[in-house]
């Protein structure tokens, strides 16, 4: 599997001029993004109809290991494992990471990477998702992760379990960030 990043931009070979905004090569630049995440929280605020809930949440590094730590920049793969009560035809596992007032920065779910296969899980079943990205440089401050379970469509689904803050974690002490996220350049 690749690397997924955030969108980043390309450099097109043009005649006007553009201001370089490397640092000298003498500055002293700290790319340092401390991130801290804190346990899987299931009894967090959520909802859904029920027929399959979220089990646990983790953020990963390469080798499977649980995170504690990481700085911004760094590869990490967000695991969401669920359990189906009920024979589930079309599951779905996606996730949002927001930021302390509830904007979406960034998301995904598994419906369009899995749409031609059959997922289906049985009852008793137990499904898992993992989704590999580089953490973005944060701001300092406190961000969540919302996970979900759902069945049917990226269109038309039913919820089966949303936990809005599922994974907590900390940013601080960043380098320049300007905007809500910054992506390594």
């Amino acid at each position: 599997q690749g690397r997924s990043r955030l969108p980043r931009a390309q450099a097109e070979p043009s005649a006007r001029a553009v201001a370089d905004t490397s640092p000298p090569a003498d500055a002293q630049v700290s790319p340092e993004n401390k991130i801290e995440f804190f346990d899987f929280n299931p009894d967090a605020d959520g909802f859904g109809q029920g027929d399959a809930t979220v089990s646990s949440v983790e953020m990963l590094d390469e080798q499977g290991n649980n995170l504690r730590a990481i700085r911004g920049g760094e590869y990490v793969t967000l695991c969401i494992r669920g359990v189906a009560r009920e024979r589930l035809a079309r599951p779905i596992i996606g996730f949002y990471v927001k930021d302390r007032l509830g904007q979406h920065l960034f998301g995904d779910n598994t419906y369009l990477t899995h749409i031609q296969r059959d997922n289906a899980v049985p009852a008793g079943g137990t499904i898992e998702a993992r989704f590999g990205f580089e953490m973005p440089f944060l701001p300092p401050g406190s961000y969540s992760i919302g996970v979900g379970f759902a069945e049917g469509t990226q269109e038309l689904h039913v919820m089966q379990h949303w936990i809005h803050d599922a994974l907590i974690f900390k940013s601080q002490a960043p380098p320049s960030i300007r905007g809500l996220v910054g992506e390594p350049m």
